[in-house]
């Protein structure tokens, strides 16, 4: 039996359907990250406001919580023939939009409540969509279309990401000139908002309606709410618990980017305020920062083949903390174009970096048994630096201005620099079982 073409596997409508959901999946992140920042910040919020909102993503750390849930409930007569995760998939994108749409309508200097509200429940279906979208994936495509599933899942989520952070706001910009009002729906910023709820009802009419279906595995037999918490959550984590030195590992993969996501969490009300345009960042900070990062993954992905995993985390660790100290030129050299440049290269090409080695190591983690509930659980962990611990970033940059607050980025670095070592010292890797260079 002849096997597949890269080029005809490439191009099977099951790989198509597999990047729209991937660009499904990666468009609200930074509606309620970076671009919702950039709002805040023309709406004159305050910087440690601006910080607490890192919580409204808490979802992403929480939905392995809910993801068993997902998984088992099926609904009355497989939604009207859509099968169990498109029938996920669709309500997710609909209450996308919807939560979208009051996100556009709210003014976050009259209602900060309301927007925060918004803001995670936004999160939540995100977090929501995701799960279905990755089940969806793996039970749509054979085992030979994997690899392919996940490069176009990828690329589908990263050109998301250039829509809602370069394209919302070079959308704004476009509609600044003649807003009927600075805040509301038919403001610059509503009207960005509710087009990429539009934008999600594409989405949910392509999954209804152009998706192909996967094959409905067989109905399971009837679970107590007791055995689907034993087998989803208690079993992976206890085998996880049988590696020496779990605690310290599950630390590390907390603040491995801890660094990385404080600066993130404040980059664009600091763009904004040093003096740079909205359509500089998009071009710079977004779109070729874009560019920037995948390169970084690249090379992150060239090193882990060629050294090792941990030496690669090892390298990473100190490229990230030591890229954070680009941001304090930049606090000092004002709105250059060309340093913007040159400070979007070393952040994104070393975040880049760092992410392609860490998610080689959560890959390695993980046991061949529960790989998707344990990679689920570090994933949710990992976001912890970016939710979370990054709440407080505001109230620190207020208090010691920018140079000192990405200063301070910088020295959060350190702790986990410190425990890798340790764990290194102790054989505290969790890969005892693995090849260092697999």
């Amino acid at each position: 039996m002849s096997t597949p073409s890269s080029l005809a596997v490439y191009a099977d409508r099951r790989i198509a359907s597999v990047a729209v959901m991937g660009f499904a999946s990666g468009l609200p992140l930074f509606l309620t990250g970076s671009t919702l920042a950039a709002r805040l910040t023309e709406s004159d919020v305050d910087i440690t406001s601006i910080g607490l909102f890192a919580l409204a993503s808490t979802p992403y750390s929480l939905k392995f919580l809910w993801a068993p849930v997902v998984d088992r409930l099926t609904w009355g007569r497989r939604a009207a023939g859509l099968g169990r995760r498109l029938a996920w998939i669709v309500a997710a994108q609909l209450a996308l939009a919807a939560t979208l749409l009051v996100l556009a309508a709210a003014r976050p200097t009259d209602a900060i409540l309301l927007t925060a509200a918004a803001a995670l429940a936004v999160a939540f279906f995100s977090a929501t969509q995701d799960i279905a979208i990755d089940a969806y994936r793996v039970e749509l495509l054979s085992p030979e279309q994997q690899a392919a599933g996940a490069a176009a899942s990828v690329f589908g989520y990263r050109i998301a990401m250039l829509a809602s952070g370069a394209g919302a706001l070079a959308l704004a910009a476009h509609w600044q000139e003649g807003a009927a009002s600075s805040e509301g729906l038919m403001s610059p910023w509503g009207l960005t908002y509710a087009a990429m709820a539009g934008i999600l009802l594409f989405a949910a009419a392509f999954s209804a309606f152009a998706a192909p279906r996967p094959p409905e595995t067989p109905p399971r037999a009837a679970e107590t709410f007791k055995d689907v918490v034993l087998t989803a959550v208690v079993a992976p984590l206890r085998a996880f618990a049988r590696r020496a030195g779990w605690p310290w590992i599950l630390t590390f993969v907390v603040l491995f980017k801890l660094a990385d996501a404080l600066a993130s969490s404040l980059q664009m009300p600091f763009l904004l305020e040093l003096g740079f345009e909205k359509p500089e960042i998009a071009a710079i900070a977004k779109t070729f920062g874009l560019v920037a990062t995948l390169g970084g993954a690249f090379l992150g992905g060239f090193y882990v083949r060629a050294h090792g995993t941990m030496r690669a985390l090892l390298v990473a660790s100190v490229l990230m903390l030591l890229s954070n100290l680009a941001f304090v030129w930049l606090a000092h050299t004002g709105p250059v174009t060309r340093a913007l440049m040159i400070v979007t290269t070393i952040e994104n090409v070393t975040g880049g970096f760092g992410t392609a080695a860490f998610v080689a190591y959560l890959g390695l983690l993980c046991d061949r048994e529960f790989t998707a509930t344990q990679y689920a659980l570090l994933t949710s962990l990992s976001s912890l630096a970016r939710t979370v611990l990054s709440a407080g970033a505001g109230a620190a940059a207020a208090t010691l201005g920018w140079t000192g607050f990405f200063a301070a980025t910088a020295v959060c670095g350190i702790p986990a620099l410190a425990l890798f070592g340790l764990m290194r010292a102790k054989g505290w890797t969790g890969l005892e079982s693995h090849a260092d260079a697999a």
